[in-house]
């Protein structure tokens, strides 16, 4: 685990028991994260110095985290994905395999 990230839950308008609008607010998680680079990506992220891939869309490995949905963000350098992708087969809630997209 090599990179770490933020997981964000975003604040979300709920009633109440009382019919009232109420706002839920953000919980930031900071949690490390390993990144998997398909060999020709590696090659060129070298190639350009750059540490910021150029396909906008990336895996990304985790501890498993409850509580992540599609409706979380995740921030890396600065930048924010959504969650396309959930993947928590990789041994029974012991990681799970994000694909997350940039957000422009």
């Amino acid at each position: 685990m090599d990179k770490r990230i933020i997981i964000r839950n975003e604040t979300v308008t709920v009633v109440n028991e009382f019919n009232e609008p109420t706002t839920v607010t953000n919980s930031d998680t900071t949690v490390w994260a390993y990144e998997l680079v398909k060999q020709n990506e590696k090659q060129l992220e070298d190639d350009i110095n750059d540490k910021q891939s150029v396909n906008e869309q990336r895996e990304l490995i985790i501890r498993y985290l409850a509580g992540v949905t599609y409706q979380t963000k995740v921030v890396m350098s600065s930048d924010v994905y959504d969650i396309i992708g959930i993947d928590d087969t990789m041994g029974r809630r012991r990681f799970l395999k994000l694909t997350v997209k940039r957000v422009f």
